[in-house]
This record gives structure tokens, C-alpha cells and sequence, in this order.
């Protein structure tokens, strides 16, 4: 397990960073050119239909509304259905020509550096590993959870305090929570193990118990509805079988109908749409997903969200981020801060320290670990 977190504290130390790591190894598709930025740009959906022109036999599933005036235009490109994949799925255009100026096979390192930032999110959401590499590391997530509690029991005074009076073990307790300085090597290891385990003690869990969220949910949200009840969306059927017709709603008139729809959950709920973030097409499930950053979201990506039909427009699911069951605001905050999606640069800078904290954890560890099964080898012998 060690190993494990010591990979994904390192990788999420890098990726709390992933914006500015992006435009410094891959400028080609998160930089304009000053003279092109200044240039009106065409509106998203003429920018959308572009790219589906130049990736003809590929589909454009997903518009994004984020774009700021000095970046490019950034789409991914699908397989249609039964179609080949594409080589290079994530393509970048001028905004104010609609014409491609760099791509890249998302996470492919063999690529060079512009693939460097999605090939490290890969190693810390799946180990690089399409397919298996997240169930591992929701099970270690789970394992650590678990640790977390088991740890913490650990940094209890022995049971014979307990009958004292409350001051005492209090006392002893406190012991715990200091770095011995000056002393020897094997003391001061054990003491950043445990003090600093103690005092960062809330965020190791929230990333350990997030992980689990992203990871292993079939896990997580039975355990989440039991304690804390979860918001569910309806289910939403597969059309059997799938067409490969257009659907009826184009992607604007979707869209018309997506801000009317939010317009009434908004009036609904009693929130405030702040922005547009995006929108996809399930060529699947034949559904639009229209997302904004509401004043229900704590972070500031924006995850308030509503599933339309894309034949009728009917509305067929809307997900508030909070405001709902507790279960599913206590999701919400702890995946916004596993990602730094909260609180700004002061965040990223805490993650980036917390990712190093989980690797000096995870190397102090073992190395106490290693030192108790040395003197017992000693003793037994």
C-alpha cells in the first residue's frame, strides 16, 4: 500500500498544478498567440461543427463554455458507433478560424512532453492502466481509510490511562501530537509519523474516503445512503436497439432548451446560475447534459447539472451538487477538495504539501515497520 500512495501522493502533488503544467508543456493547445487572441471568435457551436468537419468519420460529443479569450478552442474526439478510434482524441482550434493548430493522443507519453500533465493524471487516477488500475487504487483507498482510524487508535495511550483521571491521558495523548528535537534518527522519524499524521489526521481521511468515491463507488454510495442518504438521478434507459440517427434537438436548439430547463430548477431550488461550464451528447443514451456553476457549488468548476431527452427536450434528470441529502453536499465538498477546485491557489499549494505529506508518511512507515520486525527477528532468534 505504501508504494501505492507514495505514487499517488507524488502525482498529486503535480496535478494540483495541472492548468499551469498543461500551458507550459503543451502551449500548442492552451496558448494563443497574442495577435489571434485579439480576434473575435467564433461562437462554440460554429467551433464544434468546424472540428466534427475537419475529424469527418469522428464525432464531437461535448462543447465547452470556459474557454478564456487566450486559449485555444479544445474539443475531444469519439469513435463514432462501431467506427474506428481516432488517433489523436484531443484537438485544439483557433477560435477565430475554426482551424486545427495542435492535437495530441490524451496520456500517450510517447507523444513527448505535450502529453506529459495526462499522462501523470493518468498514473494518479488508474495507475496508467486502462481498465484495472482504478479498481486497485479504490481498494487501497479503502484499505487506507481503514488505516486512517487504526492509526489514529495507535496514537492512544495504553489502556491503563484510561482509568486515571481525564487530565492524565489527556497529557499522555499530547505527547503524541510533538517532534522530539534534538534526538536520535529512529525517534524523530517516528515522531513526524505520528504528529504530523495527527495533526493533518482530517485531510488523510478526506483523501482517502474520496478516493474510495472516485474509485470503488460501488463501495462508497451503498455506505454513503446508509449513513448520510444520497441524491439519485433516475435511471436512464439505452434505446434498444441504439439509433445512429441525428437526434431531433440540434445542438442549439438543445442548448435553448437546456437554459430554459436550468432557468426552472433554478427557480425551483432557489439558486443562482453563475455561468455556463458545458454541455454533452450521449449518442448512446440519446441525452444531452447541460452543466453550469451555480450558486449551489462550492467549487469552481461547476457541477449543477440536468439530462435532457434529445428528441423531445424533456427533462429527464437534474443533479444539485448541494442543497439535497447530506450524503451528497458531503460528496460533493470532499471531491472538491481531493481536486483543489476550492479556495484557489491556497488550496493547491496545501495539496501539493499534503501530496509530499502522504509520501513522508507512507516512506516513515515502512521504515518503522522494517525497524519493529528487525528487533523481533532479534528477539526470536
Amino acid at each position: 500500500m505504501a508504494g501505492f500512495l507514495i505514487l499517488v501522493g507524488l502525482t498529486g502533488s503535480a496535478i494540483a498544478w495541472n492548468d499551469a503544467g498543461e500551458r507550459l508543456f503543451a502551449p500548442s493547445l492552451f496558448v494563443l498567440p497574442p495577435a489571434e487572441a485579439a480576434k473575435p471568435a467564433l461562437d462554440p457551436f460554429a467551433l464544434r461543427d468546424a472540428a466534427e468537419r475537419a475529424e469527418a468519420g469522428f464525432a464531437i460529443n461535448g462543447v465547452d463554455f470556459t474557454r478564456r479569450p487566450d486559449e485555444p478552442a479544445r474539443f475531444y474526439v469519439e469513435a463514432r458507433p462501431g467506427g474506428p478510434a481516432p488517433r489523436d482524441d484531443d484537438i485544439a482550434l483557433n477560435p477565430a478560424t475554426g482551424q486545427i493548430i495542435g492535437a495530441r493522443r490524451d496520456g500517450d507519453i510517447s507523444q513527448g512532453l505535450i502529453n506529459l500533465m495526462p499522462f501523470i493524471y493518468s498514473l494518479h487516477d488508474e495507475l496508467a492502466l486502462r481498465g484495472g488500475g482504478a479498481l486497485i487504487l479504490g481498494v487501497v483507498a479503502l484499505v487506507w481509510t481503514v488505516d486512517c482510524f487504526v492509526s489514529l487508535w495507535l496514537t492512544f495511550p495504553p489502556a491503563a490511562h484510561a482509568r486515571r483521571p481525564p487530565g492524565v491521558w489527556v497529557q499522555k495523548w499530547g505527547k503524541a501530537w510533538r517532534v522530539r528535537w534534538p534526538t536520535r534518527v529512529f525517534k524523530l522519524t517516528f515522531d513526524l509519523h505520528t504528529a504530523l499524521g495527527l495533526w493533518l489526521w482530517i485531510m488523510l481521511g478526506v483523501l482517502a474516503w474520496s478516493g474510495v468515491a472516485f474509485n470503488l463507488p460501488e463501495v462508497y454510495q451503498p455506505v454513503t445512503k446508509a449513513l448520510f442518504g444520497l441524491d439519485e438521478a433516475p435511471e436512464i434507459r439505452t434505446p434498444a436497439p441504439p439509433s445512429a440517427t441525428p437526434p431531433a434537438l440540434d445542438w442549439r436548439a438543445a442548448h435553448r432548451v437546456g437554459q430554459q430547463a436550468m432557468a426552472d430548477e433554478a427557480r425551483r431550488y432557489g439558486f443562482t446560475i453563475l455561468n455556463e461550464r458545458l454541455m454533452f451528447y450521449d449518442p448512446a443514451k440519446r441525452t444531452y447534459a447541460y452543466r453550469v456553476k451555480s450558486t449551489l457549488d462550492p467549487g469552481k468548476s461547476g457541477n449543477t447539472q440536468l439530462t435532457l431527452d434529445a428528441d423531445t427536450g424533456r427533462t429527464l434528470a437534474f443533479q444539485r451538487p448541494t442543497g439535497g441529502t447530506f450524503g451528497t453536499t458531503f460528496t460533493t465538498w470532499i471531491e472538491d477538495l481531493h481536486t483543489a477546485n476550492v479556495w484557489g491557489w491556497p488550496m493547491q499549494v496545501f495539496l501539493t504539501l499534503m501530496g509530499l505529506l502522504v509520501t513522508m508518511l507512507s516512506v516513515t512507515g515502512v521504515m518503522i515497520w522494517l525497524r519493529k520486525q528487525s528487533a523481533l527477528s532479534r528477539c526470536n532468534s
